[in-house]
């Protein structure tokens, strides 16, 4: 079985003597436009609260009647994940420089790349409802898709996105949407995307789009958005539309290891699970990139 890490390449004989670290995501995208709360046990509940109706008096000193109010329960179970490495002694004599610092600095950033992920997954997942997860299944609603046609990110894409959201009476602070580097190149290449005159809140600040529609724009390229070369997603949403249940934070040991000669062995795990928590806050624009 070939080792996992090619140590022999940071070897002072052919490169440097520091370590560096590989061009890669370091930090979480999405974590922070999300609804997070702390779970325990095998799974976690989310509640919501649905539209109320107010009733008309029709008389003087008429019984006061009941205006329900919608509750529902959404339940999502959390997923462990593991990163282990180690760091062999012959392997510190021969670079010269320890790599544990910077074995730990690439876990962390796994870790948030996995929590993305976890994210992203569950922006289209069954969601289980009811007081035991057993009262039926909600799915994502396909109505709340812009079809790609043949266009990349377009205005008028993101303005069907907007008007979905409008239409089911979003909220319009926290709309959120996540986008791959091609989609936001075709966004930027649309001439009124680029035109100050165009969006008065600027669409673009120091050469990138931040806010564009009412929008607040995440660049992500995790392989969830891109299921083909020529096909991506942008996940649209509000923040109270999805829920990061959180069981166990990014939590990371670092020990050495007398069974294995002394090694040092880089750990970190996370155990977290997140959930669709309403279907009309959640939508997708699907588009055609192209390949190179």
């Amino acid at each position: 079985m070939p080792a996992p890490l090619n140590v022999e390449q940071h070897w002072i004989k052919t490169f440097e003597e520091n370590v560096r670290l590989l061009a890669q995501q370091k930090e979480s995208r999405l974590r922070a436009y999300v609804t997070e709360e702390p779970m325990e046990g095998e799974v976690h509940f989310f509640d919501s609260y649905g539209q109320a109706e107010m009733a008309r008096i029709e008389s003087r000193f008429q019984s006061t009647g009941h205006t329900p109010i919608p509750h529902e329960r959404r339940m999502v179970g959390a997923d462990p994940y593991y990163f282990n490495e180690f760091v062999d002694p012959t392997d510190i004599r021969r670079i010269l420089t320890d790599p544990t610092r910077r074995y730990t600095q690439v876990a962390a950033a796994a870790s948030n790349r996995k929590i993305d992920d976890i994210i992203i997954k569950a922006f289209e997942d069954a969601v289980y409802l009811g007081k035991e997860g057993t009262g039926g299944t909600a799915v994502f609603d396909t109505s709340n898709v812009v079809a790609a046609a043949t266009a990349g990110l377009t205005v008028a894409k993101l303005n069907t996105a907007a008007r979905i959201l409008d239409e089911n009476e979003i909220e319009d602070e926290d709309r959120v949407i996540v986008v791959t580097p091609k989609a936001l190149e075709s966004l930027r290449n649309e001439e009124k995307a680029t035109s100050y005159d165009y969006n008065t809140i600027r669409a673009l600040v120091d050469g990138q789009i931040e806010t564009f529609l009412g929008f607040k724009f995440v660049k992500c390229n995790r392989p969830l958005l891109r299921p083909s070369a020529t096909s991506h997603y942008a996940y649209f949403w509000h923040k109270q539309g999805m829920g990061l249940a959180v069981a166990e934070e990014p939590h990371g040991r670092v020990d050495q290891r007398p069974d294995l000669n002394y090694a040092t062995q880089v750990y970190l795990s996370l155990d977290m699970g997140a959930v669709r928590l309403e279907e009309a806050r959640v939508g997708r624009i699907d588009l055609v990139v192209p390949e190179n």
